[in-house]
């Protein structure tokens, strides 16, 4: 590689608990980069492989490129891997080459967000990649699957464990950050442009993340850079992002318990029947009740709440709604709003005083003496080998009203899973009964498919969760499929070691985070289960009234955590995650980490930037964003948006690029 690169270390600090004042960045004075990182110095071996045409006038041609695993063996002898990219373009694009061989097409590097996740499939021509592609005229997209997702060397546990030893699966995993991404999108471009063409580059999520590191490494590489919810934070550490994520998920679960109150006595109901027995997944692993609240990853997404209100839905498809006797607030009354606007202001809900914002009046929920089957009471404190009783009462003969379709999309396809033979692999009856050497079959064949060995074990699993409702989950979970997300997640905030001003290990950042103060007294499920706050609630809320205190408390809502990883992970919660709970341990205690931002290169940056900040980003903290486009200066123009969360790429993506590509021709016309 090249000369070391300058760059200013990381800061170390650490806030306090309620510290919201972030570090300044001009602090440390400039160091060399203690961990140089090898720049590409030729293009990569290409193959072009199919073209097809999709619907809308959308030709799409796949993309081999064969690059170094590690970047500082770019020899011959070094190990090489096959990255995938399939480019995007107009029919219309290839009819205007025709025409004149000269011309000389825009090209645009789309980063998806991750990390971990592959690009996106099109199955036409419209939303975000529309505008991209009728951008001058026609522009070419390269829609990148990075290095260990899709078609690029994708990571499973099956491809880690012909590694080895957990050590050296960890090596080998250590070439799969955004150092290598990047080089691997360089050797990309020398393939693909001729000459010294730039091109554009967009980067969703942690694809910003990468990009960002692209401006440092190669500016002269880049024609102009487009951030959406990705500018990540430049020095701050694991522990610092958490504390800042974890405050926007209080926010979040309030809004969602606001525009869904019912929840508050669904949610607690699942943690009392997973609390006292982990139900069997299909695909393997366990439903606990922590792998349960990481549902709360999708509430960042612009119809996260729906979709996690849609699935829980289906928690218990056997209730009758005839015996039920709930007064449940709709969202839409009059007499009480949502969280979401109370908690516009920048003061977080959960004050110090506990009272919360006064334009929050919600409607009381009684829940009935009468009805134990939405309204249990809530479980004693936890005894030692007893983590309390599951809710009693409910209804066995109860059947699921089967005439409606799936509420929401992604569940349609698996609706008649409850009345279809799917077995998890630990049901009893997994072999299946056999008389003779034969499955025993005869009037209850139906019955036994769905791993009912009889009628009694047929109503015993109505007073647990739907099959429909555990399959969603698998459907909506993506820590197994997508390994490298589970076990680098944390490390895209790790640079540096230590004693050189890094900040060295993660060491399980999140769930260390998770268990201070500030933070334990709001996602501790036993606490919340055990009503500990029943009668000290912020006013926000006070949605739920429990029926079994005459002294007037309310059921304590059970929060759900976002995108964090916790170490439990890799115990028996998820199956297949398993086999890399010794390799995940030795990432997040590794202390020698390069450097990905050379902040001195990108206050000197020529390379113009447009990024899209969103207020209430649940996953990328808005202040740090704003913190590195200052670093940036004035050729990085931000909009920060109030109306759009997270995705806002995939919900309103040609707005979002018409107006950031605008801001551009701006900036590039005002300062060339």
């Amino acid at each position: 590689g090249g000369a070391a690169a300058l760059v200013i270390p990381m800061s170390g600090v650490q806030r306090s608990a309620s510290a919201d004042a972030l570090t300044s960045l001009s602090a440390p004075a400039p160091l060399a980069d203690p961990l140089a990182l090898p720049r590409v110095t030729s293009a990569c071996e290409h193959r072009e492989g199919g073209t097809v045409e999709l619907p809308g006038g959308v030709k799409c041609t796949d993309h081999f490129f064969r690059v170094p695993l590690d970047w500082h063996r770019q020899d011959a002898q070094g190990e090489k891997i096959v990255v995938f990219a399939r480019e995007v373009r107009l029919r219309q694009v290839d009819a205007d080459k025709q025409a004149d061989p000269s011309r000389q097409t825009p090209a645009l590097l789309y980063l998806q967000g991750g990390p971990g996740f592959p690009s996106p499939r099109l199955l036409g021509s419209g939303g975000w990649v529309r505008r991209l592609l009728t951008e001058e005229g026609g522009q070419t997209v390269l829609l990148l699957d990075q290095r260990g997702t899709g078609r690029s060397h994708v990571i499973s546990p099956e491809l880690l464990m012909e590694k080895g030893s957990a050590e050296a699966q960890a090596r080998f995993l250590k070439y799969f950050r955004a150092d290598s991404i990047v080089n691997d999108c360089e050797a990309i471009r020398r393939a693909l442009l001729p000459g010294d063409r730039k091109w554009r580059v967009l980067g969703q999520s942690f694809g910003g993340f990468c990009l960002l590191h692209y401006m440092s490494r190669y500016p002269e590489a880049l024609e102009f850079a487009i951030f959406t919810g990705g500018l990540p934070p430049l020095r701050a550490s694991a522990e610092d992002i958490y504390r800042c994520t974890f405050r926007k998920l209080i926010d979040r679960n309030t809004s969602f318990y606001n525009r869904y109150p019912m929840d508050i006595v669904r949610v607690r109901r699942i943690v009392e029947i997973l609390a006292e027995e982990p139900q069997p997944m299909a695909y393997g692993g366990k439903l606990t009740v922590m792998r349960f609240l990481q549902l709360g990853l999708v509430l960042g997404g612009g119809s996260g709440m729906e979709e996690l209100h849609n699935l829980l839905e289906w928690a218990f498809p056997f209730d009758n709604p005839f015996d039920m006797d709930m007064d449940f607030a709709g969202s839409g009354d009059d007499n009480w709003s949502s969280a979401s606007a109370a908690t516009g202001s920048d003061a977080p809900p959960h004050s110090a005083d506990g009272a919360g914002s006064q334009s929050i009046h919600p409607r009381v929920i009684g829940t009935g003496d009468q009805l134990p089957t939405l309204g249990a009471k809530p479980a004693p404190a936890p005894r030692k080998g007893d983590a309390g009783k599951a809710a009693e009462g409910r209804s066995e003969d109860k059947r699921q009203h089967e005439s409606g379709a799936s509420p929401f999309g992604f569940l349609q396809s698996i609706q008649r899973t409850l009345h279809m033979g799917t077995r998890s692999r630990d049901d009893r009856d997994a072999q299946g009964a056999k008389v003779g050497g034969r499955e025993r079959r005869g009037a209850r064949g139906q019955r036994s498919g769905l791993g009912f060995k009889s009628d009694s074990e047929a109503r015993t699993v109505r007073l647990r969760l739907s099959r429909l409702f555990l399959r969603g989950i698998d459907v909506m979970q993506a820590w197994e499929s997508n390994p490298l997300y589970s076990i680098l997640h944390e490390s895209i905030y790790c640079q540096g070691q230590p004693d050189g001003g890094g900040t060295g290990a993660s060491q399980w950042a999140a769930w260390r985070v998770m268990h201070e103060p500030e933070f334990d007294t709001w996602f501790s499920w036993r606490d919340a289960l055990a009503n500990r706050q029943g009668k000290s609630l912020p006013r926000e809320l006070q949605l739920v009234a429990d029926s079994h205190d005459s002294e007037g408390s309310f059921l304590q809502p059970i929060f759900f955590t976002g995108e964090m990883v916790f170490p439990w992970m890799f115990d028996s919660s998820y199956g297949t995650l398993a086999c890399l709970r010794e390799t995940a341990d030795i990432l997040a205690q590794e202390e020698r980490w390069p450097w990905l931002y050379d902040v001195q290169s990108l206050e000197n940056s020529r390379v113009h930037a447009a990024a899209a900040i969103f207020h209430n980003d649940m996953y990328v903290d808005r202040e740090h964003s704003e913190e590195t486009a200052k670093v940036l200066g004035s050729r990085c123009k931000v909009w920060l948006s109030r109306k759009h969360e997270h995705s806002a790429l995939r919900d309103d993506g040609y707005s979002v690029l018409e107006r950031l590509l605008h801001m551009l021709k701006r900036s590039i016309v005002q300062d060339p």
